[in-house]
């Protein structure tokens, strides 16, 4: 019986060092194919979500310059006091901005990109009658910093 637990013990099989080489190679590659797909797919939904935000700002100032619009007798954009009065370039808007807060209630508008902000800036129009020129807003995120305008839409009624 002793012989018998002897005998199968030496016929217990595993992995040769070759094999487990080789899988371990195969395994690598996959995952050095697999990780800047997934990287990618990663990017493209931040950019999409980024630009989603940009539409729903970009949709609050048209209806903010509509009803100033009706009410005043000229449109104008958040922060404008007058519609020839600019917005500086470097104006940052958050959840709790008070030049957009009315406009977007509890709704948080966050950046995906950490450490990001959306900005906005507002050319202001000129003019009268005829030759009026109406004020242009534009919107970006500042996620990249060498470029910092990429995602970036403007409006001008």
């Amino acid at each position: 019986m002793l012989k018998r637990i002897a005998k199968n013990f030496k016929r217990t099989g595993g992995f040769t060092l070759a094999e487990l080489v080789v899988t371990t190679a195969v395994m690598g590659t996959l995952a050095a194919v697999a990780v800047p797909r997934f990287s990618d797919v990663n990017e493209i939904a931040k950019e999409r979500k980024t630009m989603a935000n940009i539409d729903n700002v970009m949709s609050a100032a048209q209806n903010y310059y509509s009803d100033m619009t009706v009410r005043v007798g000229r449109g104008r954009f958040p922060g404008q006091n007058r519609f020839d009065d600019p917005v500086a370039e470097t104006s940052v808007f958050y959840s709790d901005d008070d030049t957009f807060n009315h406009l977007f209630g509890d709704n948080v508008v966050d950046s995906p990109y950490e450490e990001a902000q959306y900005r906005f800036m507002v050319s202001p129009g000129s003019g009268s009658g005829q030759k009026a020129v109406s004020p242009t807003i534009t919107v970006w995120d500042d996620e990249d910093k060498e470029e910092p305008k990429t995602l970036i839409k403007s409006y001008t009624p």
